[in-house]
């Protein structure tokens, strides 16, 4: 009787044994994909941070244009904050922004005033350099929310991306084959031709100003003062920015900012701005 107890008791413990063994091995193998899975997605993304940066992103034969993607590049892991365009804190905007304005080539301060800018690019001709726009949030698909700034191209024409995401990750890198990018991409503008900086930027068509809704935003460009100093009031209008009232006038944006005390470049309808020009 004691002899079969024993038996039983053997039966049971190699039936635990071979659970466990099956247990470990899963576990091997999980790991083991795991551990495939982020060397791959660390080689993917080991020439973003690695020294050899300028050898593998820097890919556009132009220096200007590699001169800008290098800047933007260097502002990696620096903190997202709505309204602000740096030195330490950005929104996605206020990146391309402090990026672009670094090399002295003014673009609009929100993203929707910045699709103004440049020429438009079609997605097989986009390249480093370039402005990509993604629609945000819920309004309506003519809505432009976010912006990057294209770094690399592959032979898929997939393209790699620096922007300012959101306040969780900062200022980091992204792919447009992710799902939050590739079904809400919008388009590209070229802002530096390769040869040189483009002060100068064309007028947008109607047919791309029909693509995006006149709705309150902000902006900004460094333009030259007047000599002359005289004051007007102007009342803010819907969908009005800082940047076309500046440009409206033609005086720097800081000068409006400093007139009429304000800390942010944001405005809203009914406000009375004094312009002193």
């Amino acid at each position: 009787m004691y002899f079969c107890k024993l038996l039983n008791l053997v039966s049971i413990l190699e039936f635990f044994m071979k659970k466990i063994r099956i247990i470990i091995l899963i576990n091997f193998l999980l790991f083991f994909q795991f551990s495939l899975f982020s060397q791959d997605h660390q080689s993917k993304n080991s020439y973003l941070t690695s020294d050899s940066l300028d050898q593998n992103i820097l890919k556009s034969n132009c220096q200007k244009i590699d001169s800008i993607i290098k800047f933007a590049l260097a502002q990696q892991g620096k903190r997202y904050k709505y309204g602000t365009f740096g030195p330490n804190t950005f929104d996605c905007s206020g990146l391309m922004y402090y990026t672009f304005n670094h090399f002295n080539i003014p673009i609009g301060r929100s993203s929707r005033d910045q699709y103004l800018n440049g020429v438009k690019i079609d997605i097989k001709d986009i390249k480093p350099g370039d402005l990509v726009f993604f629609y945000r949030g819920k309004r309506s698909r003519n809505y432009i929310g976010h912006v990057g700034l294209v770094i690399d191209v592959d032979t898929l024409k997939n393209f790699t991306f620096v922007h300012a995401s959101t306040p969780k990750t900062g200022v980091r890198i992204d792919h447009s084959d992710r799902p939050g990018y590739a079904n809400t991409f919008v388009g590209a503008r070229r802002i530096v031709a390769c040869s040189e900086y483009t002060h100068s930027f064309p007028v947008l068509k109607q047919s791309d100003q029909n693509e995006i809704k006149s709705t309150p935003t902000s902006g900004t460009e460094n333009t030259t003062p007047k000599s002359t100093s005289k004051q007007k009031k102007y009342t803010v209008k819907q969908g009005d920015t800082l940047y076309g009232i500046s440009k409206k006038y033609k005086i720097p944006i800081e000068k409006i900012q400093k007139a009429n005390k304000l800390k942010t470049d944001k405005i809203f309808p009914g406000q009375k701005l004094i312009i002193k020009s």
